[in-house]
């Protein structure tokens, strides 16, 4: 008798689910009628890039698949603290309504370090089950709050056993950029380390460094994804408060984008780096990471400490020469800044530009010892400065040096290089002082505050006049 009244109490919360969910499903088909197709941006809008079916792990291995995208918003409480019933999925293949997350990539809204931009940069994740993956192409996305919809085309990615690349950089946008020569030298290192893809976002670029970009895209060392403007009408227009591009929603893209073992974000001014005997060793790179994650099966990601380099202390300015014989020593100094980070991107879900903002449970992060590894800042308001509390280390080698000498004449008479061998930092410079106290004038908007002091400055390539696949949904 037990047994028979624990079925029945069994069998009843069945029906009762099966009913909840007959309802909401009945609710979702009114929704998919009702709803509009989104056309018009608003302040209310979710403005959403590409949409990633992406496979995850868990501690235990098991494999999670996500549709992820990442975009931009306005500080809307249903768009915030990863509200789970805002965002609905409906896959037409088989006629299936899922809920979704969404959240602030940063946490809080606004930002508190720009708090006075009003779109600020959000993901949204769907969990697929895995008798939907193979057949999920063609969805519609619901958007409860402002009651809208919009029919999207799913990438997948991720969905290959085998990883494509072994280690790709996530390069945030670059913006009225136009230094050829540390372009250059960061792509080569970064290759002489392992790296196999590095991903350029880039809003505006200069000519000769779009034709560099250009050049190590054909070598398929690089992908070149063109920065698009976000969307703007007559009463509404996020490009005038959006931090800097954009550019969290931008590693975040990339981090879904690329089919890779490891991952991270940076600029061309930094360097990870593992030390032996006082030297950076480029050839060992990937084999000690590679090392540190199979001896510790439960980490997501390894987190670098900082520290300032400066050539000016090693070297004089006239040893900046063609012959790159400046690389081999530098200036390092421990400096308390930001973090950055090699990740294992199936453990994560997002990622900030110092560290990944979420990984899976369990899974952790370990904090490196200064002593063994660091991320190396040339920051350009700091290289060239005069410091005494510092050690120098040995940089490039010898071999690696010859290697760099050799690809710069090749690329130089490739693309007809004409231009002075120097680190040009005129444009930057003037791109600092307008920025300077961007605080006080709202939001790091580079366009806004600096546009027309640069624009005449050099020859730029936009990320607008470029065509490209990606797209912009709005919901």
């Amino acid at each position: 008798m037990l047994y028979f009244n624990k079925t029945l109490v069994i069998y009843d919360i069945k029906q009762n689910l099966k009913a909840e969910l007959d309802e909401k499903n009945k609710k979702y088909f009114e929704y998919l009628e009702q709803f509009e197709k989104s056309k018009t941006l608003s302040n209310n809008s979710i403005i959403l890039s590409n949409f990633y079916l992406v496979k995850k792990v868990n501690f235990k291995k098991n494999s999670i698949f996500l549709l992820i995208s990442s975009g931009f918003a306005r500080c809307i409480s249903d768009y915030q603290g990863n509200k789970n019933n805002t965002l609905i999925l409906y896959d037409k293949n088989s006629g299936q309504f899922l809920s979704g997350t969404i959240g602030m990539i940063m946490g809080k809204c606004p930002w508190a370090w720009a708090i006075s931009c009003k779109w600020n940069s959000l993901f949204i994740r769907f969990k697929i089950p895995d008798n939907l993956v193979a057949s999920l192409n063609d969805i519609t996305i619901l958007n409860l709050h402002t009651r809208t919809k919009t029919d999207v085309t799913v990438r997948k990615p991720f969905l290959s056993e085998k990883k494509k690349n072994k280690f790709t950089i996530c390069v945030p946008p670059l913006y009225f950029y136009n230094n050829f020569l540390q372009l250059f030298i960061a792509s080569e290192i970064w290759r002489l380390q392992g790296v196999s893809k590095i991903v350029y976002y880039y809003s505006s670029v200069s000519q000769d460094v779009f034709n560099l970009l250009k050049y190590y895209e054909s070598e398929g060392l690089v992908t070149l994804i063109p920065l698009k403007s976000l969307p703007k009408n007559k009463n509404v227009d996020p490009n005038k408060s959006i931090y800097r591009y954009g550019h969290m929603s931008a590693i975040n893209d990339c981090m879904n984008r690329v089919n890779s073992e490891y991952v991270t974000a940076l600029d061309v001014d930094e360097f990870l780096y593992f030390t032996e005997n006082n030297t950076f060793k480029n050839d060992i790179f990937i084999k000690m990471a590679d090392e540190i994650f199979e001896k510790q099966e439960n980490l997501a990601g390894l987190v670098f400490k900082h520290f300032f380099a400066n050539l000016n202390m090693v070297y004089s300015k006239k040893d900046i020469k063609s012959d790159f014989n400046f690389l081999r020593s530098i200036f390092v100094i421990r400096r308390f800044r930001p973090t950055k980070f090699i990740l294992r991107p199936e453990r994560a879900v997002t990622i900030q530009s110092h560290t990944p903002s979420r990984v899976f449970p369990k899974f952790k992060l370990k904090k490196l010892n200064e002593k063994n590894a660091m991320v190396m800042h040339f920051r350009c308001n700091w290289v060239n400065r005069n410091v005494t509390n510092g050690h120098v280390k040995n940089f490039v080698l010898e071999k690696d040096i010859i290697q760099i000498r050799k690809k710069f004449a090749k690329i130089k008479k490739k693309l007809n290089v004409l231009k002075k061998f120097e680190f040009n930092l005129s444009v930057l410079d003037k791109i600092r002082k307008c920025v300077g106290k961007w605080k006080s004038k709202g939001c790091k908007v580079v366009d806004k505050l600096c546009k027309e002091k640069v624009w005449l400055m050099d020859n730029w390539v936009t990320g607008d006049e470029i065509s490209s696949n990606d797209k912009y949904y709005i919901l």
